[in-house]
């Protein structure tokens, strides 16, 4: 099936919403594309997701506007919206060459200070894990466990419960 389909992002604030061309969803989200398959198969024409406490609204915004082209503007997002943004690619099995210079972006700004100051490291290590940045990931895992800070009792990152368990795991 070809044509338009629309995508409605639900969440507690006004919903948002986009159509997109349905033949790129494929391409471009597995998860999206399953999501509005199966809609299709019950005759419905839009496709709901709900942004949740971890995958904000403007992440997954961001991911539906990009299925027709669209980019964020780099120099308003910052390292919380890029964790949010790995965070939606992730969970919805996106593909990142879209946002890949937009990450490289945000970590050339952000990352050596982050890293030298040992910020934010379980998040730039999930963001790296996304990106393919092996060598960010390196040390954003070295610091975390040279610090020892990331209790797995007490780990509070924001990150998909099955990297969490894998992380805890190795860490006991």
């Amino acid at each position: 099936m070809s044509g338009n389909h629309k995508i409605v992002i639900v969440w507690p604030l006004d919903p948002d919403s986009e159509v997109v061309v349905q033949a790129r969803i494929r391409e471009f989200s597995r998860r999206l594309h399953r999501a509005v398959e199966e809609d299709r198969r019950h005759q419905r024409e839009i496709t709901r997701i709900e942004s949740t406490k971890l995958i904000s609204a403007p992440a997954l915004l961001a991911i539906v506007k990009a299925i027709n082209g669209g980019t964020p503007k780099a120099t308003t997002w910052r390292f919380k919206e890029l964790l949010e943004l790995s965070r939606a690619l992730w969970e919805y099995e996106c593909a990142i060459n879209t946002f890949r210079s937009i990450a490289e972006l945000i970590r050339d700004r952000s990352w050596p200070e982050d890293c030298r100051r040992g910020n934010n490291c379980e998040g730039w290590a999930f963001i790296a894990l996304v990106f393919g940045w092996r060598d960010v990931f390196e040390e954003a895992s070295a610091e975390i466990l040279r610090e020892g800070y990331a209790d797995p009792n007490t780990l509070e990152t924001g990150l998909p419960e099955g990297l969490i368990c894998k992380y805890i795991l190795c860490r006991t």
